[in-house]
């Protein structure tokens, strides 16, 4: 099992990560779960992804990246456990880490495979869908705070602006 992101709800105390399998073709059977943080045993929250890469936590609210179905879901969470799942956008080349901004949106790093441009978009809990900055880099973690977006960069190092 491959983990990969993690998100914290401060107001439920729950600690979120993705994981995944990986075989030769790829990765497969991804889910979300929840990480006891004492012992470090993880439950089920949410299955169905394939290769999800990125999670933010907002309220009973978690947005996942799934990388091989090059789209974001919006997963509402009840008692520990995904009880609705909605595809916030479908138009995330490659998307790799997700943070929350603010109550209603998150912000999400992405390569497209064309071009080679990295993009930063801001997408709503709504499935509104803002670019906030592209350019010549390939993105890997994201996150924000009082105002301004960090990025971190492959082989660049980090980026910032203003949002």
């Amino acid at each position: 099992i491959w983990q990969g992101a993690l998100a914290f709800d401060a107001k439920s105390q729950r600690l979120y990560a993705t994981q995944y399998l990986r075989s030769r073709s790829g990765a497969y059977d991804g889910e979300v779960v929840e990480v006891d943080q004492a012992t470090g045993t993880c439950s089920s929250v949410i299955d169905g992804f394939l290769h999800p890469t990125g999670i933010a936590a907002l309220g009973d609210v978690l947005v996942v990246a799934d990388a091989r179905r090059r789209a974001l879901f919006r997963i509402d969470v009840a008692g520990g456990r995904g009880v609705f799942r909605l595809q916030l956008s479908a138009e995330v080349e490659r998307p790799e880490a997700v943070c929350a901004c603010g109550d209603a949106a998150v912000l999400v790093t992405s390569t497209e495979d064309e071009t080679g441009l990295g993009t930063v978009r801001r997408i709503g809990l709504d499935g509104s869908s803002q670019i906030l900055a592209q350019g010549p880099w390939e993105p890997r973690g994201v996150c924000c705070a009082d105002g301004i977006a960090y990025v971190a960069t492959r082989r660049t190092g980090v980026l910032s602006f203003e949002l």
